[in-house]
């Protein structure tokens, strides 16, 4: 509808429509952690998990919106007719822009259940974010760089630990991950630097991969 306007000014559009986008929701889905803390009932704490499930789902359903009324995207897509809102899913994508993950969320949204993906310990602090994305159950990593673990070795493999443990308490439910097998975002300098076999990827990552699997069994 709007695809008239300079690519420049679509881009600054939908960037302030999804920010807003992610700050109302954020909100939404903060203001209802302390209800659903109050009381360790298990049917509870599951209730308001649902609610601010449908709250997610709406955000993707909205961030689908903004795309394709800003920007002429044609997807190309097949096989989601085999897909089932019951099943758990792990999901690998290559990482190449910002936009990744809205994208991906937006082209499994309603065909599989509510997509989780790896955060990093840093966004808990993001205002309007953080908190909604920890009450979501986004399993939370925290990387250590090589200096401190040559200084703490005792520290390496705790992320993974970390992880797992995060995959566990969701093993039992309806679920997708989503994994960027990367584990980083694609440029040429990172390509180039790990002098990569792949034409457009960079050596992707196992480890993330096999504790996800170790977690959720079968």
């Amino acid at each position: 509808m709007l695809h008239f306007l300079p690519s420049w000014f679509q881009g600054i559009l939908s960037t302030f429509l999804v920010v807003l986008n992610t700050m109302i929701c954020g909100t939404l889905v903060t203001v209802m952690v302390p209800l659903k803390m109050i009381f360790p009932w298990r049917k509870w704490r599951n209730f308001w998990t649902k609610v601010m499930l449908g709250i997610g789902s709406l955000f993707i359903w909205i961030n689908k919106g903004i795309f394709l009324l800003v920007h002429r995207v044609v997807w190309e897509i097949s096989g989601l007719k085999k897909l089932d809102l019951n099943r758990q899913y792990l999901v690998l994508s290559n990482h190449q822009s910002s936009v990744d993950i809205p994208v991906i969320q937006g082209m499994f949204h309603k065909v599989i259940p509510f997509p989780r993906f790896f955060i990093k310990q840093q966004l808990l602090w993001v205002p309007f974010l953080g908190l909604a994305l920890w009450a979501l159950d986004m399993p939370v990593m925290k990387r250590y760089s090589k200096s401190k673990l040559k200084k703490r070795p005792d520290l390496r493999g705790k992320d993974l630990e970390r992880s797992r443990k995060a995959c566990e308490q969701l093993r039992d439910q309806p679920l997708t991950l989503l994994n960027f097998v990367e584990g980083t975002r694609f440029d040429p300098s990172k390509h180039n630097d790990q002098n990569s076999p792949f034409q457009y990827l960079l050596r992707p990552k196992s480890g993330g991969i096999h504790t996800v699997l170790q977690a959720l069994g079968d």
